[in-house]
């Protein structure tokens, strides 16, 4: 009787529970070798597995973003390697001495030993990337690389060891109860991480590593790749039978990307094709509404937007090499503002403007992602004003665009009126200055933090009002009261009262539940500029009880910017004294001094002063940002020092000034 075939996700749970037999059964393919396979695997199991993986070792196609099977690569280009665009070989080579990369602990590296101890990467699971680095199963990707470069079967060997390991601790299983919610498969793998996992293990398949590994654990990477992505199909689904849609970045990847970029890349999956039909509607409702129609994210955080720029860069990179109409003419378009609203907002160095949660990624990795879709002399331009070497990625779909961004060049200020975000700068190179400024409506956003008001500036390419609240995301093990102070107001320049705060700081918590619905009262009421020159008011009342206004008036053009907040107490909280403290975050290593009312900052050649004035006689200091020195000693930054500007007064009415001007000096 002819094998039933069966389509749907895998009837197996667990890992260990996944039979060969079934995986073999599952494959669609019209490839006599495949076929043989399905039929002897009845009676010779062994020679089945050898005609799968001798298919899957030579198939010519579906396309994937680079295939180095019969190539060696000088650098080994990915997607998936968020920390830059690909891997070298010395960054390759460590993964020899069994050493993974993290870029957020001090050593930079997690040395887990021959033993694989993954403990010693894990320790600190909620703070340090480590967790992504080894859940996404990074350790495949520099294997893969090394080999890839070299063809040095040490790495095969490495790669075994560290897959017999994994498959010890942490195997692969389903629960359905947790399934249900969308969000996780179990409690070791959520539905984001084993999307890493399976997309890393098709690069390994791509590098030609695959043909390398012993028989056994090969076979057991394609089983794998089948078993984990087959149980996507048990994701929620609403009545009409597509995934349950929510907004936000582990909907668009979990949902979207995933399946998508899998089901495109192993139509020989029975459940392959439904992937696809499930994901492409979602990332297409996903630009439709978690981009502004002006350009920018949902997620109120630069990181984040990047981040999600690259889920929709993946998926569009496999639609145009594979032939498949994803996106729409109107969609790719609206998506092409998105990626260039991102290089938009980058500081004068290159790098993204920090905003939200998590450092902002290194080496201008904003300009790469709208590159890898779209060439046109726009992007060439900016990349050579930052000094930003574009040739570097692998970029095999960007298509060769004559014309720039339509409205999105020579404009000296951009006001996001959706996003409540305004940039103003004299330049786009490493010398020119630049004031950001941020009053988040608190719509629907992700990853913002409390910086109603708050703002940034670059003074000839310098920054000397600096956001540093974000560089201590994922900094090795988190401290709740370090991680509410990011969130919160006190870790922004703005102005605080009465250091008010419902929650302890040492809980985190809903931070939004902080400020209550007041916080959607931020927003910015005027924003206007003739050249270089202009004025933003910014409001709020967050804090119960007062009306805060901020006021910047500038002149790039003639290097001053002054910034006064306007308080007014109402009745609930009037005839008594408050507290009110003006906060400048600067750069870190800047080292301010002191004069009465006035600061100066001297650095590479730019001198700034801060001139500090208002309604009220102020004591100002010079502090250290305690809780921005972890970032710090681990990233190799100076010192975070914070410049604040008190006074108490029972007034109804309170003006905190300051002017901020800077000059070129030898």
């Amino acid at each position: 009787m002819p094998r039933i075939e069966k389509n749907g996700p895998p009837e197996a749970f667990h890992w260990a529970e996944a039979r060969d037999e079934d995986f073999i059964a599952s494959l669609r393919s019209g490839d006599p070798g495949l076929r043989r396979a399905c039929a002897c695997m009845d009676t010779d199991l062994s020679e089945a597995r050898g005609l799968v993986l001798a298919y899957f070792r030579t198939r010519q196609g579906p396309r994937w973003l680079f295939d180095f099977r019969e190539t060696e690569p000088e650098v080994f280009p990915t997607r998936n390697y968020f920390w830059g665009t690909a891997i070298d070989r010395e960054q390759a080579a460590q993964v020899l001495r069994y050493r993974v990369r993290d870029p957020n602990c001090r050593e930079g590296w997690h040395d887990l030993g021959p033993e694989v101890d993954w403990r010693r990467g894990l320790e600190h699971l909620y703070g340090s990337s480590g967790w992504l680095v080894l859940h996404f199963w990074y350790w495949g990707l520099f294997a893969a690389a090394g080999y890839a470069m070299t063809r040095d079967d040490s790495y095969a060997r490495v790669f075994e060891r560290f897959w017999h390991r994994w498959q010890e601790d942490f195997p692969f299983h389903l629960d359905p109860d947790r399934a249900s919610y969308g969000g996780s498969f179990s409690a070791d793998h959520s539905v984001m991480r084993t999307g890493r996992r399976i997309l890393v293990l098709t690069d390994v398949v791509h590098s030609g590593l695959l043909s390398a590994l012993d028989d056994d654990v090969a076979f057991e990477v394609l089983k794998y790749i089948w078993f984990a992505s087959g149980h996507y199909l048990r994701l929620p689904r609403n009545r009409a039978g597509r995934y349950v849609y929510v907004s936000g970045n582990h909907n668009l990847f979990d949902s979207g990307t995933t399946p998508y970029c899998i089901g495109m890349a192993w139509p020989e999956f029975s459940h392959s094709s439904e992937l696809v039909d499930l994901a492409r509607p979602l990332i297409r409702r996903h630009v439709r509404s978690s981009i502004h129609r002006e350009g920018v994210s949902v997620e109120h955080s630069t990181r984040y937007a990047w981040y999600i720029a690259n889920m929709y860069v993946q998926a569009v990179e496999i639609a145009r090499l594979n032939e498949d109409e994803l996106l729409s003419a109107a969609q790719e378009q609206k998506l092409r503002r998105f990626l260039w609203t991102l290089v938009e907002l980058s500081a004068p160095d290159g790098s993204l403007i920090p905003l939200g949660d998590c450092q902002p990624p290194p080496d201008s990795l904003q300009l790469h992602s709208y590159r890898a879709l779209f060439d046109d002399a726009a992007v060439a331009r900016r990349a050579e004003a930052f000094g930003v070497d574009l040739g570097n990625g692998h970029t095999p779909c960007a298509k060769v665009c004559a014309d720039p961004p339509p409205g999105m060049i020579r404009r000296s200020m951009r006001h996001y009126r959706e996003s409540g975000m305004v940039v103003v700068r004299d330049g786009v190179d490493k010398e020119s200055s630049l004031l950001w400024i941020v009053a988040d409506p608190r719509g629907k956003t992700g990853h913002g933090h409390f910086d109603f008001t708050s703002f940034q500036l670059w003074c000839r390419g310098r920054p000397i009002v600096f956001d540093t609240s974000g560089f201590g995301y994922r900094i090795e093990e988190i401290v709740p009261e370090e991680r509410a102070h990011y969130y919160s107001p006190f870790g922004h320049s703005l102005l605080t009262i009465d250091e008010i705060c419902p929650e302890p700081m040492e809980r985190l918590g809903d931070v939004r539940g902080w400020w209550g619905s007041g916080v959607g009262d931020a927003r910015i009421e005027e924003a206007s500029a003739k050249g270089l020159r202009g004025r933003v008011v910014c409001s709020h009342r967050s804090y119960p009880g007062f009306t805060v206004r901020r006021v910047f008036d500038f002149d790039l053009a003639q290097r001053w910017v002054n910034v006064e907040d306007q308080v007014q107490v109402l009745a609930e909280s009037a005839d008594i004294p408050h507290a009110y403290r003006q906060i400048f975050h600067l750069g870190f290593g800047l080292a301010p001094q002191l004069a009465g009312s006035k600061a100066a900052v001297v650095m590479d050649g730019v001198k700034v002063e801060f001139l500090f004035g208002g309604s009220e006689c102020s004591t100002l200091l010079d502090e250290h940002s305690v809780f921005a020195q972890r970032a710090a000693t681990v990233f190799g930054l100076g010192t975070p020092r914070r410049l604040v500007a008190q006074c108490e007064t029972a007034h109804r009415e309170v003006r905190l000034s300051c002017r901020i001007q800077w000059e070129l000096i030898q």
